[in-house]
């Protein structure tokens, strides 16, 4: 079992080389805030008017796809990919090359379809198999996606609801115990595949005991694990939100150029300072609920003990727990 964190993504740069995706992390010291993280309620976690709950997503989407210039020389969900890439790579070389990435909690598809496509260029240039990617969530966007799988022939999705806690037969690897039987009694056909479970900016939306369940279910229904996130608890990603309102009020006019279309936007930016004001509070509460490198290994641990095959790895560090 292999697993992936990352945190701030946004403070990753690249290095001025002769190769523009040798990238390097941003030097800056790691100041932690003291105590356990703070499990408060964000805004985008209540019913929302569907209008507000799509412009909040768009938004964050494109803070996801679109570098800020001066201060992102590519995009976060270029590193990202980057990332993934560099695991599939890895685990096709040990494992065999039929793999495919189910995104949990995709939302409206959030960077995954970016990242599909990032990923599976480089993969076709690189002479290796394309990789398969899948959508799915508790709440299925299907106009959302639909269109984004109208893009790319590598993108798909569950159009059924999906539990991360207790995914269905079409999120479950192959390689797990589970009941084949009941599966095959249930009309699924699997595709043979081995799973890599995606979570874009979404983890840090599980309180312990709901993040305990998804990871049970990780480790014994799929083979491998990207955790990505923006931010960290620390410091600087709190100063960081401090600035997201007047990010996001400065930007819209470049992402979201004034037409008819986005007017309502506009006005609730602008005259009714709604979007920056939920995405700035949002983004503060997000730093604090967002685990340590450490504390997503005890979580691990406390799911399966200490003496489990599975390989963890985050930036700057690894943990191998073997079987004993």
């Amino acid at each position: 079992m292999a697993i992936a964190i990352v945190h701030s993504l946004t403070l990753k740069e690249t290095a001025v080389n002769e190769n523009p995706y040798e990238e390097a992390l941003v030097m800056l010291p790691h100041l932690r805030l003291p105590g356990t993280r703070w499990h408060l309620f964000e805004i985008c976690d209540l019913p929302l008017p569907p209008f507000l709950q799509s412009a909040l997503q768009e938004t964050l989407t494109t803070q996801w796809t679109s570098r800020l210039p001066h201060l992102q020389i590519v995009p976060p969900a270029t590193h990202a990919a980057k990332l993934v890439a560099e695991l599939l790579t890895s685990l096709t070389l040990t494992s065999g090359p039929n793999w495919k990435v189910i995104d949990f909690c995709s939302g409206s598809g959030g960077p995954t379809p970016f990242i599909e496509l990032t990923v599976n260029d480089q993969r076709r240039r690189a002479g290796h198999k394309e990789v398969p990617f899948l959508l799915s969530d508790l709440y299925p966007s299907l106009d959302a996606w639909i269109l984004h799988a109208s893009r790319s022939e590598n993108l798909t999705f569950i159009p059924n609801s999906v539990n991360a806690a207790n995914p269905p037969f079409a999120a479950i690897s192959p390689t797990t115990q589970g009941d084949k039987e009941l599966a095959k009694e249930a009309g699924f056909v699997h595709d043979d595949a081995k799973v890599m479970r995606l979570f874009c900016l979404a983890f840090h939306h599980f309180d312990d005991e709901v993040a305990r369940k998804v990871l049970k279910s990780t480790m014994e229904t799929s083979d491998a694990v990207v955790v990505l996130e923006l931010q960290e608890r620390g410091l600087w990603s709190l100063a960081a939100m401090l600035g997201e309102f007047f990010l996001v009020a400065l930007m819209t006019i470049w992402w979201f150029p004034l037409s008819w279309e986005t007017l309502p936007r506009w006005l609730f930016t602008y005259w009714i300072p709604i979007i920056p004001f939920i995405h700035a509070y949002d983004g503060f509460v997000s730093c604090l609920r967002t685990r340590t490198f450490g504390e997503f290994i005890n979580l691990i641990d406390d799911v399966m003990g200490r003496s489990h095959d599975t390989e963890i790895q985050g930036v700057g560090v690894s943990v191998r727990r073997a079987i004993s």
